[in-house]
């Protein structure tokens, strides 16, 4: 299997990169640990400084889960911002490379790993970094988009227009991720730029805070007038719908610097 860097990916694509601008941020990040669950595997990162945010859901069982998502999103606490896209890309995927060897080597003989999605905006350049099934959305001029591409079994059958499953295979395949930080032999985060606007509003998500809404209650929960409001209503809802999961959400609000 051919893993390009997260380099590669960008000097892949060939949209024309949108002009620097300079922009004002909020940011404000929530994690339950669910009505089922004893422990919490989810994790979160505002890491301000840097203009990076991120969500992380471990696995693994007991404790395990818990470390690979935190040893992850440590590993991004020493990020610094590069001087150039390429710069910030190399590392990046630097980082990611390492959490995911650190991850094979916590438990011998144990397989721990974790989802992750993160968002690092450099200038107006929105880079989205994921491998798993955690989501990024973007609310723009009131129209939910979500940016992210699940990496689960159910995804990759559907994009390669196998036969439509029932219901319960669906979901058993939809927990099978074929991506991920620490499970595989390699790591390979997948790479997609946007455009960053004043007024735009992103959600990072781990799996228990989407998957029992459908796309018009997170359109509505992201409506809402401040982070905080958004974050308790998208995770009411989960924990209303049973909470079988651990639950975090992550809201980034962007705004002009006047």
């Amino acid at each position: 299997m051919n893993n390009p860097t997260l380099v590669e990916q960008l000097n892949s694509e060939l949209l024309p990169l949108p002009t620097p601008q300079t922009f004002r941020f909020c940011s404000l990040g929530r994690s339950h640990v669910g009505r089922v669950r004893w422990v919490n595997e989810d994790a979160y990162l505002e890491h301000g400084e840097s203009q990076l945010w991120a969500v992380a859901d471990g696995m693994g069982g007991l404790n395990r889960g818990d470390h690979a998502s935190k040893v992850t999103l440590r590993a991004l606490q020493e990020y610094q911002t590069g001087a150039t896209l390429e710069a910030c890309l190399a590392s990046l995927h630097a980082i990611i490379n390492q959490a995911h060897d650190t991850c094979h080597k916590a438990f011998r003989g144990k397989r721990i790993g974790t989802t992750l999605a993160l968002l690092h905006i450099v200038d107006s350049h929105g880079l989205l970094v994921w491998a798993g099934d955690s989501r990024i959305y973007r609310l723009r001029a009131g129209e939910l988009e979500q940016l992210t591409i699940d990496h689960n079994l159910a995804e990759q059958q559907r994009t390669q227009g196998k036969p439509p499953q029932d219901g319960a295979q669906t979901l058993q395949s939809a927990h099978v991720l074929t991506r991920a930080v620490g499970v595989h032999r390699e790591v390979c985060p997948q790479l997609c730029y946007q455009s960053v606007q004043a007024s735009d509003r992103f959600l990072l998500c781990t799996d228990g805070a989407f998957k029992d809404l459908d796309a018009h209650e997170i359109r509505a929960a992201m409506m809402l007038a401040t982070p905080p409001e958004v974050l308790e209503c998208v995770e009411g809802l989960a924990l209303d719908r049973g909470g079988h999961d651990n639950t975090t959400s992550l809201v980034v609000d962007v705004s002009s610097p006047g």
